[in-house]
């Protein structure tokens, strides 16, 4: 859920108050390949969701997670049964899933050692995945990344531990860091890396397979990466536990939604 009327934000705010959790439905269009589309579970106690390749996953109330579509090299068969996680992210055709503890779980196609590489530490408190690769933020603000090479996305991932937030398109990935600059590196055959703005303050990034986009510091403002071009949201996404995730507790892990309601008094909404 990336946006809501002022209205419904509003009415959810006057029902439950300024400080809460929630489970929702989910619903899902485009191409329904594999049934991706039409094989959406039904049922009303979710709190994440992530798209794959061909294939979609949630995160229910328990922890536990649930994935439809393509079951290439076991993309749904071998997806974790047990539950507690606190979070999912969709890769090509593999998945990821974070535990409580930090530790992380993959599965799906092993390649390029997507899931053989994946890190075995317990300090994690992000997880991203992209074309081939995946990227993990730590405890300590730092990224680490797996699985194809071909591009950069893996040996030229960024050093230090000022990062806040993590994203990973097709061939290339990006990262937010604590003063809200981002930082991109792999693939640039459109411009993903060369053209990712300068400056400071952005508050959320988001990678699509060739393209990125990030939140600009103006209230209610999106900026599509490279092109300028502003577009206004209701809602204005925070990192998890605040705007840097290593303040997160090992808890349930959510998302958060800053709106900016005619009054102009900003409310924390969380919806996972």
């Amino acid at each position: 859920m990336r946006s809501k009327s002022i209205l419904v934000v509003m009415v959810v705010i006057l029902l439950f108050g300024t400080n809460f959790v929630y489970a929702v439905s989910i619903v899902s269009w485009g191409h329904n390949g594999e049934r991706v589309v039409s094989n959406t579970p039904t049922d009303s106690d979710f709190v994440d969701i992530a798209g794959g390749g061909n294939y979609s996953l949630a995160l229910k109330s328990d922890g536990s997670i649930v994935s439809w579509g393509s079951n290439l090299l076991g993309l749904v068969s071998n997806t974790p049964t047990d539950n507690g996680f606190v979070g999912i992210a969709g890769g090509g055709n593999h998945g990821l899933a974070l535990k409580p503890d930090g530790s992380i779980v993959t599965w799906g196609w092993d390649q390029y050692n997507q899931v053989s590489n994946t890190p075995t530490s317990s300090d994690f408190v992000d997880i991203a995945g992209g074309g081939l690769h995946s990227l993990a933020l730590k405890l300590d603000g730092s990224i680490v990344s797996w699985g194809y090479n071909g591009n950069g996305q893996v040996s030229n991932t960024p050093t230090g531990n000022n990062f806040v937030d993590i994203a990973g398109g097709a061939r290339f990935s990006l990262a937010l860091k604590s003063d809200g600059s981002i930082v991109s590196w792999g693939e640039d055959d459109w411009g993903q890396v060369s053209n990712t703005p300068t400056g400071n303050g952005f508050v959320d990034i988001a990678a699509g397979a060739y393209h990125s986009l990030a939140f600009t510091p103006e209230p209610s403002t999106l900026l599509l990466l490279g092109l300028g071009v502003p577009i206004m949201s209701g809602l204005r996404k925070k990192s998890q536990g605040g705007r840097d995730k290593r303040n997160m507790s090992r808890n349930k892990m959510g998302s958060g939604y800053e709106s900016t309601l005619p009054t102009n008094t900003e409310t924390i909404i969380k919806v996972c």
